[in-house]
């Protein structure tokens, strides 16, 4: 186990272990078990815990492993605001109401909250996650995309000549085939002959088609 071999190393680390499956009292047993078998004093494991989806047990069971963790200083961690059009793991305004969130939080994903909820979060000193992978996946990235490319030259005073795709612009792209616009790249492996045309490439204002005419892009 994880946590055997770093209880035996000078440095400190965090680790995570699965409670054991059982019902809702057995687990929360279960969490206190680890908590005193791996997290008792020597400083060198840090103890986290993720809640079950907020609203997908009944209230009182959230409120119990929030109490639980805290009561074993615990980082706690929760998927927030990542479910459009239901409650389940949508929740920032009950906990809020009941003065449950608090900077021992880390809240992952976070696409649908509102105003209100940011501000919630924002007051409560939480922590906030953008698992990266799944919001491209998700469909729930063109403010990330627009956070490293718009805002990034903005941030460096050259929006005027980088950052997005417009006339005038410099820009760095490469036209990539397929059936659709995906996450993951696919990777031309055929070889080319001297019939396939390579990709087209947009690079500093320019297109290039491999041959050495350009024109402006």
């Amino acid at each position: 186990m994880a946590a055997r071999g770093r209880k035996r190393s000078p440095a400190g680390v965090s680790v995570t272990e699965a409670s054991r499956f059982g019902d809702h009292a057995a687990r929360l047993a279960d969490f206190h078990r680890i908590a005193d078998t791996y997290f008792a004093s020597d400083g060198l494991l840090t103890l986290g815990v993720s809640l079950s989806e907020l609203f997908g047990l009944p209230w009182d069971r959230t409120v119990a492993e929030l109490s639980a963790a805290r009561e074993r200083r615990a980082l706690i961690v929760d998927r927030t605001g990542c479910v459009w059009g239901g409650a389940l793991t949508g929740g920032v305004t009950e906990p809020d109401a009941l003065g449950l969130l608090g900077p021992d939080m880390v809240h992952v994903h976070c696409i649908t909250l509102d105003d209100d909820e940011w501000s919630a979060l924002a007051r409560s000193g939480g922590k906030v996650s953008i698992s990266v992978e799944t919001e491209l996946n998700m469909g729930t990235a063109k403010e990330v995309l627009r956070w490293g490319t718009v805002n990034a030259a903005d941030a460096l005073g050259l929006g005027d000549r980088i950052g997005s795709l417009t006339p005038g612009k410099q820009a760095d792209l490469q036209l990539v085939g397929g059936g659709a616009v995906e996450q993951h790249p696919r990777i031309d492996r055929t070889p080319r002959s001297p019939s396939r045309r390579p990709r087209p490439t947009c690079g500093r204002g320019w297109w290039t088609s491999g041959s050495s005419s350009a024109t402006a892009c």
